[in-house]
């Protein structure tokens, strides 16, 4: 978890890294997966104005394991051998700087990630704090992050709508929440397929990842409105997003990889 824009593009992206925050436990289920797997789609990269963002997947599989942008730097997620996520590590440079390991209590759901900054030569972790997870059926509702005296620095309440967040109240004590509203279409989401984007998305805020059931439309905050516009291909996923606040815009093409049957 960041706290950074990477431009508006994939944008959004490393904004919670550094406000890590902490949690309980339920279930991140996932996907179901559709009978009719000609229509199983999960993007592989994005692009706009020089800048990318390539996506590898266990073969076969939309088991999410690496992201990689154009200047070869790179996040790796790791699993365990039930499938669920392990690690994630972030590399700048080809040097190792921040990695975030999940715990599962129940072999389920991940409940807990412990942070760690890294420096290299040698490799050094330190602390960084933890969050904890609380789950509302099969979604992450409440989120809070430690810091490594144990005391709350930052906690997010989610709500959905539809399978869709519909709204997230941030909170850094003792200050007062601030409230972000989100709208999405019907269409195929461009993460629909990809497991666990709920986690992912934690520690890394790409806009996409929050497009696991439709695509966001709009989100709002008292500060910020950030719209999001789409052409569609064939098949009902978005081939091109425009993402837009007061000061900019940006287009993004999308490249997908049809997952075989």
């Amino acid at each position: 978890m960041k706290c950074s824009n990477y431009v508006l593009f994939v944008m959004l992206s490393l904004s919670l890294l550094s406000c890590k925050k902490a949690i309980k436990t339920n279930p991140i289920a996932a996907p179901v997966i559709p009978t009719d797997l000609t229509s199983l789609y999960i993007p592989i990269k994005f692009e706009t104005d020089g800048l990318s963002l390539s996506l590898s997947y266990k073969e076969n599989t939309a088991q999410l394991t690496e992201l990689t942008d154009q200047n070869g730097d790179k996040v790796k997620i790791s699993y365990t051998t039930s499938q669920l996520p392990s690690k994630l590590e972030h590399y700048r440079n080809g040097q190792l700087f921040y990695v975030a390991y999940f715990e599962q209590q129940d072999k389920k759901n991940t409940n807990k990630a412990v942070l760690f900054d890294c420096t290299a030569q040698p490799l050094i972790y330190t602390p960084r704090g933890n969050y904890l997870l609380t789950y509302d059926e099969q979604n992450i509702s409440i989120l809070k992050y430690y810091n490594n005296s144990g005391n709350l620095v930052y906690a997010n309440t989610w709500l959905y709508a539809s399978g869709n967040l519909s709204q997230m109240s941030s909170t850094n004590p003792p200050g007062t929440p601030s409230l972000t509203t989100f709208t999405f279409d019907q269409k195929k989401g461009i993460s629909s397929h990809i497991p666990y984007t709920q986690l992912f998305v934690i520690e890394l805020d790409y806009w996409f990842l929050r497009c696991a059931n439709n695509n966001i439309v709009s989100q709002q905050s008292t500060s910020n409105q950030v719209n999001y516009s789409y052409e569609y291909n064939d098949q009902g996923y978005p081939l091109k997003v425009k993402i837009s606040d007061q000061k900019r815009s940006q287009t993004i093409k999308v490249t997908y990889q049809q997952l075989k049957p």
